[in-house]
């Protein structure tokens, strides 16, 4: 994982240095003792199944742009935007692990909302497309390098005069302008419109415009200590404040690619009551990055 995940690396940069000046022997003793631990800021679920089965969710937010709703919006000129989180779903059977990754962040524009804080403020964009590009480029950028290919979903409003559709509009224009077009592809899927609740059947239109990349991209499996299979880009999910909408889709994704490591790898379906697990773990997963990011 990328350094910004590490909330505490400002204090472990010099303990790294120190342990690489330690022999090997020492070195190894010293990590495995458990005293100098990378701290992560998100939520971590498991879940035991009778037949042996493990199901873990992991999530790291980011700690670079961070801060609470309203008062953290969009990008900086880094290319660092608010609410950006990495989550990755693990499956272990026996010796075979799968992992699953997939990232929320906020639309990468520089925006904010203005105006009463009770209520749904008025979305306004707060710098010209030509001041926007090269941070948005960066953000990008630093995606491909970490992740290689990468889908943006957009689950903004897009009815015409919605405040949401104005982002919307902006994340699409800078996603036309990106210089390498073959690593960076956008789907708009209008989710409140067309998904009420947490009904995954309505979620199947979108799993049918976005297959091609779910196979592509895929997932990594580990087998007795070896990496068999990588997983060859990311998905990058956001709605206005990449939480309830963008939680809902990321759970469905990582449904839909658990089930193909199933049938390709373990020669089965998936048990239907893995579903159920797996959206208890995405549902707790939700509370706890809205909670980080909104306060409720």
């Amino acid at each position: 994982s990328r350094i910004e995940y590490f909330w505490n690396s400002f204090m472990m940069r010099p303990i790294m240095f120190f342990l690489q000046q330690l022999n090997p022997s020492r070195q190894s003793q010293l990590q495995r003792s458990g005293v100098f631990v990378n701290c992560i800021n998100g939520y971590f679920g498991f879940k035991h199944v009778e037949n042996g089965v493990d199901l873990a969710l992991i999530s790291r937010l980011s700690s670079q742009r961070a801060g609470t709703r309203l008062l953290s919006r969009g990008l900086d000129d880094d290319g660092n935007v608010s609410n950006f989180a990495e989550t990755e779903m693990v499956i272990r059977k026996g010796d075979i692990y799968f992992s699953f990754l997939i990232i929320r962040g906020s639309v990468p524009v520089f925006w904010d909302q203005q105006g009463q804080r009770l209520g749904y403020p008025k979305v306004q964009l707060t710098r010209t497309p030509l001041a926007t590009q090269a941070a948005f480029d960066r953000h990008i950028d630093s995606l491909n390098q970490t992740y290689g290919l990468i889908h943006a979903i957009d689950l903004l409003d897009q009815r015409e005069g919605r405040s949401e559709q104005v982002l919307s509009q902006g994340f699409e224009y800078h996603c036309k302008r990106y210089p390498d077009k073959n690593t960076l592809s956008l789907t708009k899927f209008d989710m409140n419109s067309i998904v009420k609740l947490f009904d995954y059947h309505r979620l199947e239109a979108l799993f049918h415009l976005i297959s091609r990349d779910i196979q592509l991209f895929g997932f990594s499996v580990i087998q007795s200590g070896h990496a068999i299979k990588d997983q060859k880009g990311v998905f990058r999910i956001n709605c206005l404040d990449c939480v309830d909408r963008t939680n809902v889709v990321q759970s469905f994704l990582a449904f839909k690619t658990a089930e193909l490591f199933f049938r390709s790898f373990l020669g089965q379906n998936m048990p239907s009551e893995y579903l159920d697990l797996i959206r208890a773990l995405w549902g707790e997963n939700g509370d706890k990055l809205s909670y980080l990011y909104s306060g409720t």
